[in-house]
């Protein structure tokens, strides 16, 4: 009988050992293949911001939307994902990525990404409400952002709001949004806008004293300015 219970006991002893073994592994088996799904989500990310910087914007598609789940940052993901959508001109697509990113985009930097994303590739596609939705939304968080300003200066543009672009001009100028050769041109631009379409003649003497003397010193910008209210 002693022998028996001997016996039992190692028997009991070793099945108590397996089973532990086998509880181990398991939890093992698990990070493992946590570790493997996230190690394959990152190569499908990176494969895909590879593909959108080659202009492979089919497949770089494909592979955020593949890599989204198990993503560290999916926010990044939705948004290239946008991104390569428009460059295939598929506003339905975009617009779809764009919403999923809007659902996670919680933080305030979440949110200044998301918002930035969707006015440019809203103003890319030629959505000129949206933009200018997105860009409203964002001036409450901050106004002062490089990005946000040079959004407003293209969709003003776009828009053909002459004045609101100029008046932008000292605050690109401040915030260094373009460099001086960009900053000129787009003075140039909008003065020759204004000193044309303007019929009121002290609009058009206020808008010429805000002028930078570069400006002043254009031989064409000089001959509107002289030139017969239209």
């Amino acid at each position: 009988a002693l022998i028996c219970l001997i016996v039992a006991f190692f028997i009991l002893y070793h099945v108590f050992r397996l089973l532990r073994a086998l509880l181990a592994s398991k939890g093992h088996f698990r990070a493992w293949y946590q570790r493997k799904q996230l190690a394959k989500a990152h190569s499908k990310t990176s494969a895909g911001l590879l593909a959108l910087d080659a202009a492979d914007y089919k497949s770089a598609e494909r592979l955020l939307l593949q890599g989204v789940d198990s993503s560290p940052s999916p926010l990044v993901n939705y948004l290239a994902a946008a991104r390569a959508a428009m460059f295939q001109q598929n506003a339905e697509n975009c617009e779809r990525h764009l919403k999923q990113a809007a659902k996670i985009a919680k933080s305030s930097a979440d949110q200044k990404a998301y918002l930035l994303t969707e006015a440019d590739l809203s103003l890319k596609l030629h959505n000129l409400a949206s933009a200018e939705n997105s860009l409203t939304a964002f001036s409450k968080l901050d106004d002062k952002h490089p990005r946000y300003l040079a959004l407003c200066s293209k969709l003003y543009e776009t828009n053909e709001q002459w004045q609101k672009g100029f008046d932008l001009l000292p605050r690109l100028k401040r915030r260094k949004v373009f460099d001086e050769v960009a900053l000129n041109a787009l003075e140039h631009r909008l003065a020759e806008k204004l000193l044309t379409t303007l019929t009121d003649d002290k609009a058009r003497q206020a808008v010429w004293k805000k002028l930078s003397k570069t400006a002043q010193k254009d031989t064409h910008l000089q001959q509107l300015h002289l030139s017969a209210s239209p």
